[in-house]
Formats: structure tokens, sequence, C-alpha cells
């Protein structure tokens, strides 16, 4: 299920016969608080949602949230396609970005993009060509070697492969891999990130360091 979160009555009811079109089922909300009563009662794998909107927009819909856990993946859909602006969703959590207007086809080859790695996720497994990760064994096989890594290191690898191309700021790393231990700080996220790139050299992937902003995984 696709929740549709868009003040565009005409454009959200548009979105909602294209995604039935390639089988997905929709439902629509036209803003932010109404879209957190849905999330209460159904089941929602994914969400487009628009950026600016009445009563509760996308960016403070996006801050609510942070911490829900499953936590169902996210398009940002929104006329604003400035870097920062970018940069200010993918901090928030959002999964990925497309800049109105936009192709309805292009949407869909983003939502699908985004279903697949949903699906890795409930495997807790990461397959490439050269190299394996299982997240419930703390498994990482590269070039069939197996790598040691500690479990915060393995974490923070998996955590970023699993959202590829995705941004995440050091603060959102540490509250995803640490949680609740308060000691840890934005240093603790670039040392085990040090010692990750120290211990993996894969064909199949890197992480990179974003200037200004965090990490992110990419697929080669």
């Amino acid at each position: 299920m696709i929740l549709i979160v868009e003040d565009d009555h005409t454009l959200a009811q548009s979105l909602a016969s294209f995604l039935e079109s390639i089988e997905l089922e929709s439902v629509i909300a036209h803003h932010g608080l109404e879209a957190l009563e849905i999330l209460k009662n159904t089941t929602i794998h994914g969400m487009i949602v628009d950026m600016m909107m009445p009563e509760m927009d996308g960016v403070a819909l996006l801050m609510s949230l942070r911490y829900l856990n499953p936590k169902p993946f996210i398009i940002m859909s929104t006329a604003l396609g400035s870097l920062e602006d970018k940069a200010k969703a993918f901090e928030l959590g959002a999964d990925d970005y497309i800049v109105k207007p936009y192709h309805f086809k292009e949407l869909g080859y983003r939502i699908q993009a985004l279903m697949k790695r949903s699906l890795i996720d409930l495997r807790h497994q990461l397959l490439f060509p050269h190299s394996f990760l299982d997240e419930t064994q703390l498994l990482c096989r590269v070039n069939d070697q197996p790598i040691v890594l500690s479990k915060k290191e393995f974490h923070l690898l998996f955590h970023l492969l699993k959202h590829p191309n995705i941004i995440f700021t050091r603060q959102q790393l540490l509250d995803a891999i640490w949680g609740e231990e308060s000691e840890s700080y934005d240093r603790t996220v670039d040392t085990h990130i040090k010692s990750i790139r120290e211990k993996v050299n894969s064909p199949d992937f890197e992480v990179l360091t974003v200037r200004g902003i965090g990490y992110k995984g990419v697929i080669k």
C-alpha cells in the first residue's frame, strides 16, 4: 500500500490512478496530520510526500516519522529542486527525491527500485556478485573470504548498503546504530567508517563521504 500525501487533489487522484495501472494499491492524504492518522490504522509500505502542504507540511511529517519502526520508504515530491532542499529532505530521512513536474513513469521506476530494497531489508541479507552480508549472523564475505568486523562496524556498513545512494548525517547514523548510547559522538562514526574502509575492499560497493553532510553507501 502506497500513501500519497499531496494537497493538490487533482494530482493526488492522478497519482492514485497511475499506481493502480501498475498494480499498486494506494490511499490519499491531503496533509501531514491526515497522513499520520492513516498510518495509525493502515499498513503502509511506501509514501509519496509533497513538501509544501497546509496543516502539516512534508518536512514536519518527515520529522514525525524519523523514529517510526518499521518505516515505509519515502519519496519527497516538490517543486523545490535546489541542492539545499534535497539535502534537507535526505537529512530528515527521505529515501528519494523527485522534482515537479515529473513523468509518472519515472516515479514508477523509483518506487519499484525502493520496493526491491525493502525486500532485501526483510531478508536481512545483501548479495552482490563478489560480496555477501548476513545481518543475522554478522557475516561479511568478499571474494569468498570472511571479513572480521566489530558488531557496530557491521551494522553501520549494512545500514549504508541497504539504503544505497541515500545520504545519512552522522547524527542519523548514531541514532540508527548506537541508539541510546548517548556518549557516542560524531567522531565515533568517522572512526568506524575509517576502520570499515581499511578492512573491506569490495569490487561491489564503497562508502563515500558527502562533504558537509555525512556518508552514503554506493553500489558499483
